[in-house]
């Protein structure tokens, strides 16, 4: 799986999935472009590997004419956006009876509003070229109704993510766009870091791997349907879940 010559954006780059996905690009050769509103951890990204062509953008994914203005200021400095991974998340643990409008408008604003603000300027960009690749992560709660870590408002904003990836691969499939999603289970990123001890240990007993799953490994799949080896794949939601769900 290379990118050379290919210009990647991915949200959520400063830490996580983003993180990993952003550099394991790069290594391959990737024009790497991370989106954050945590401007210190992109500052980071960058600082720590210095031999690749990864460059920061500060941008709160959540809000659409911020989002309008520096995806349009990308497209300007790089021509051409050739593949879009839309990772940028936040969690939700409160049942429905404790949860405020606050932290439920939160929620859907960065994990379901967010595609829509990129989606909104990068597919018509893409669609222009005839060619694009864009890969969403959702999650195993999306599929689940939420479950482990996540509640309502994040099971509502994953579900959607779900949703709106097959409406983006048919809307973007007649100008030769694939667009798939990714469903992680638990992984240790900054989202789970409460799973710890006999907590841990049981939801691992349950799963076909009987282990934690590593970031690379969501990584590598995220790259996979970003690549022209998954030329023929569009509108999957691919779980990375060591055997959690098996849909």
């Amino acid at each position: 799986m290379r990118f050379d010559g290919k210009n990647l954006i991915v949200t959520g780059g400063a830490a996580g999935f983003g993180r990993q996905t952003a550099i394991d690009a790069a290594k391959r050769g990737a024009n790497v472009i991370i989106i954050d509103r945590n401007i210190e951890g992109l500052q980071e990204v960058v600082a720590e590997f210095p031999e690749y062509p990864i460059k920061a953008y500060k941008m709160d994914i959540g809000k659409t004419a911020e989002a309008e203005e520096v995806l349009n200021k990308i497209i300007d400095d790089y021509g051409q956006i050739h593949i879009l991974i839309n990772n940028a998340g936040i969690p939700s643990k409160k049942p429905l009876e404790e949860l405020s409008e606050e932290e439920w408008d939160s929620v859907i604003d960065v994990n379901l509003k967010g595609i829509y603000n990129t989606c909104r300027i990068i597919l018509p960009h893409m669609k222009k070229f005839r060619y694009g690749k864009i890969v969403n992560t959702a999650s195993v709660a999306g599929k689940q109704g939420g479950g482990l870590l996540g509640t309502c408002a994040y099971a509502a904003s994953k579900g959607g993510v779900l949703s709106i990836t097959k409406c983006l691969a048919r809307e973007g499939g007649p100008f030769d766009i694939n667009v798939n999603a990714v469903c992680p289970g638990n992984f240790p990123t900054a989202i789970s870091k409460e799973m710890i001890g006999e907590k841990l240990e049981k939801y691992l007993a349950g799963l076909c791997l009987r282990r934690r799953g590593k970031l690379e490994e969501v990584s590598n799949v995220i790259l996979f349907l970003a690549s022209d080896l998954a030329s023929y794949v569009t509108g999957e939601c691919t779980d990375i879940d060591g055997g959690q769900v098996m849909d």
